[in-house]
């Protein structure tokens, strides 16, 4: 039976410590999504906010024909500029937006409604959930036809921002939307988003210990 020696722990503990931090710490940084790469048709949408490959920010609707990237004519809006995710009022929810690294602190975004009159029940309604289901905020929003600078003078769809604050970290977020038409949009998406987890190898950590000891006896 072979026992760790003192010295065996003090100079072999660190590295195991340092490999442990490596498979699981990652860290969250501000991003605004903007759907510039978003296809017409599809039902995911996808972000890797740290470039490593892995999908972090996921957005996902059930409506049939999925996502478009075409919403009202950008003269006319405020918060609806190029690519945009539009997709139906009509799903339940109408958008799920999943967090594969969790999110902190709140999200954000501009929407615009597929309705023709200035009505406070138009609007986007944005719950936020933790890992195990329970609700951590929500809010809702109305459209509004905002004064802009354009030929009438108004936005041409009502549209405003949403902004829902939360403490804790966020695993999910449902959208949904109220609107006179069927279809709705939303821009500019932002939050504080980690990375997902890198999946820790099977058995690394015993792979680790296993490397270890053979150095050991290798000393002895």
């Amino acid at each position: 039976m072979h026992i760790f020696s003192g010295d065996f722990l003090k100079r072999f503990m660190p590295s195991v410590a340092a490999t442990l931090v490596l498979l699981t710490t990652h860290s969250a940084s501000a991003q605004t999504i903007d759907f510039e790469s978003l296809v017409d048709g599809a039902a995911l949408f996808g972000i890797d906010v740290n470039a490593d490959g892995r999908t972090d920010v996921r957005f996902s609707t059930a409506a049939d024909g999925g996502f478009n990237t075409s919403g009202p004519n950008p003269d006319d809006q405020v918060y609806a500029t190029g690519s945009v995710l539009e997709t139906s009022s009509l799903s339940d929810p109408d958008i799920r937006v999943d967090f594969l690294g969790g999110a902190t602190g709140s999200i954000r975004m501009g929407f615009v409604i597929g309705g023709f009159i200035d009505d406070p029940g138009q609007g986007l309604q944005v719950e936020v959930f933790d890992q195990l289901g329970e609700r951590l905020a929500s809010a809702f929003q109305p459209g509004e036809l905002l004064t802009i600078g354009n030929a009438s003078g108004f936005s041409g769809f009502p549209e405003n921002f949403i902004s829902v604050s939360f403490d804790g970290v966020a695993s999910y977020a449902l959208l949904d939307a109220t609107a006179s038409g069927t279809r709705f949009v939303i821009d500019d998406f932002s939050g504080t988003f980690a990375p997902a987890a890198v999946p820790e190898p099977q058995g690394a950590l015993g792979l680790l210990v296993t490397a270890l000891l053979w150095r050991r006896r290798s000393e002895r």
